[in-house]
């Protein structure tokens, strides 16, 4: 996931919110494209560490 969504896309380096929001999708996607488990909760974490401190 985090290979489509930050090296492909670079939608977590650019708005790691959005990214976050796309995630979901993307990981059923993937799951049903690839097989396998795409790491959802991995990339969630992920993109915390993108986002500005409150």
């Amino acid at each position: 996931m985090e290979d489509v969504l930050a090296r492909r896309w670079r939608v977590l380096f650019l708005d790691a919110r959005q990214a976050a929001l796309m995630a979901p999708s993307v990981a059923a996607i993937l799951a049903e494209e690839l097989g396998g488990d795409p790491d959802l909760a991995g990339f969630l974490a992920l993109c915390e560490r993108y986002l500005p401190a409150v």
